[in-house]
Parts: C-alpha cells; sequence; structure tokens
C-alpha cells in the first residue's frame, strides 16, 4: 500500500476538484502510478500492478483548494480590469483627449462655414457625391486616422458644414461607437443617418424635408459606418477647401445697397 500527499498552493491553477477527479478516475492516475513507481523505486525490474485506488482523504479546510474561494472580490475586480482596462482606456482617449486635441489642431482655426454658403459651393459637390462610397481606399490617411479620430472626425464634418457645433457632435458620435460595440448597430446608425440626410438635403440631393432620416442613409450606416464617415469627410473636405472666403460685412452691405441702386459704402476706418 502507498500512500501520498497533494499539497495545493495556487488553486487557480490546480483546484482541489481537479485532484480529485483524476484519483477517483481509473484512466487518468492508475497508469501514471504505475509508471511513477517503477521509474522511482529500486524495484523497477518487477512487475508492478496497481489494482486500485481508494477514495481520496481531504485534510485541512476544503474550502481554501477550491477557486471560488481562491479568488476573492478585489481579485475578480484585478482580474476584469486587466480585461476592459485597455478597452475602457482607449475610449477615454478617442472620446474626451483625442478630441480636444483634434479641436485644438484643426476646428479652432475654422473661419467660416458652408451653411448659408450654397450659391458659392463648386458644381462639382452639389447634386450627388463628389466621390464613391467604396472609395475609402483612396484616402488611407483619413481611414487610418479614425482608429484614434473616429469621433472627432464625424464631430468635425458637422461642424463644417454648420449642422452642429464640434464638442456636441463629438458627444453624438461617441455615443453612437458605444453603441455600435454594445451590439446596437441598428439604434446607433439614427444618429449618423440623419446626419447624413441633412448633409445630402443641403448639397441639393436629398428630399429636402429638413430632420428626417431617409431609409437609404440608415441602412449605409447600418452596413458600411466608416465607408460613409470617409465620404463625406471627403466631400465636404473638398467643398470647403475650393469655397471662396466671404466677404467682409461692409463688403455685403456694399453690394446689397449697389444692387439695390444706392451708393457704395466705404470700408470703415
Amino acid at each position: 500500500q502507498i500512500d501520498f500527499k497533494v499539497k495545493i498552493s495556487d488553486p487557480v491553477g490546480l483546484s482541489i476538484d481537479t485532484i480529485e477527479g483524476a484519483l477517483t478516475t481509473r484512466g487518468i492516475l492508475l497508469p501514471k502510478l504505475m509508471v511513477a513507481y517503477t521509474d522511482h523505486t529500486t524495484l523497477a525490474d518487477l512487475y508492478v500492478n496497481a489494482p486500485d485506488i481508494q477514495a481520496p482523504r481531504v485534510g485541512g479546510d476544503r474550502a481554501e483548494g477550491n477557486i471560488a474561494h481562491a479568488l476573492p472580490m478585489m481579485d475578480l475586480l484585478i482580474r476584469w480590469l486587466a480585461i476592459l482596462g485597455p478597452v475602457l482606456f482607449y475610449l477615454f482617449l478617442i472620446g474626451f483627449v483625442f478630441p480636444s486635441v483634434y479641436w485644438f489642431i484643426r476646428v479652432r482655426r475654422r473661419e467660416w462655414r458652408l451653411m448659408g454658403r450654397f450659391e458659392d459651393l463648386s458644381p462639382e459637390f452639389t447634386g450627388g457625391w463628389a466621390f464613391n462610397i467604396c472609395a475609402c481606399m483612396q484616402d488611407c490617411f483619413k481611414l487610418s486616422s479614425l482608429i484614434c479620430c473616429l469621433p472627432s472626425r464625424m464631430a468635425d464634418t458637422w461642424d463644417a458644414v454648420g449642422l452642429m457645433p464640434y464638442f456636441v457632435g463629438v458627444r453624438k458620435s461617441f455615443c453612437c461607437c458605444l453603441m455600435y460595440l454594445g451590439g446596437c448597430g441598428l439604434c446607433a446608425a439614427t444618429i449618423p443617418g440623419q446626419q447624413r440626410s441633412e448633409l445630402r438635403d443641403f448639397f441639393g440631393f436629398g428630399d429636402k424635408v429638413k430632420g428626417n432620416l431617409e431609409l437609404s442613409d440608415w441602412c449605409c450606416y447600418v452596413c458600411c459606418p466608416l465607408c460613409c464617415i470617409i465620404q463625406e469627410a471627403r466631400h465636404v473636405d473638398g467643398a470647403l477647401a475650393v469655397l471662396p472666403p466671404p466677404p467682409r460685412h461692409w463688403e455685403a452691405r456694399s453690394m446689397a445697397r449697389m444692387e439695390a441702386g444706392e451708393d457704395r459704402i466705404a470700408p470703415p476706418g
């Protein structure tokens, strides 16, 4: 008769339940015992047969050898933080840090928007999209920048047209990202889909109904949101790049008075 003891030092790696299962299953431990007995004793030349194994006896506190006891609440919290920590840190960056940096570098210097300047738009940007929705790979810089600036890029497009202020757009686009990550893509597509409908109305190829959500725009954001974001960004950036500067206030008043047959207003100062 051979007796041996097993001391459990790490229940996470090897719990007492696992050891008991191996001890009580004949096909798992008995062959290993026979090999170990013949290899580690001086009776290696004898024929050894282990006919049976008795039920194991547990000494000490059985609960200390279980995984549930080995993982208190703090350990579980650390494990979940190790899993969710990178995701939460990434969301913090794209939702708070990168939008502020993006605003300081790009949006802060914007002097005018497209809203109210439809007559000044270049013809290639009215009546239809200037870029195909499947041509997003042609602008690799914008596509790669979405990794860290997706809410910022969406808000930038909406701000450039004049649909909403930049940071309002950041909040809405960030909520869309959270809903997409949470599996609620059908609901998440309503917000950017509505803004896409507003963009098409502004550029002259929508249904001209303010505030509505067209089914085609919603379907685009359900099926390929990244392609939609790149298409809208390229279209708006292109239109804004060739847009002439708006006339100064006194020049606008002067032109209006000249059209009315009155004298030209002298510039101030």
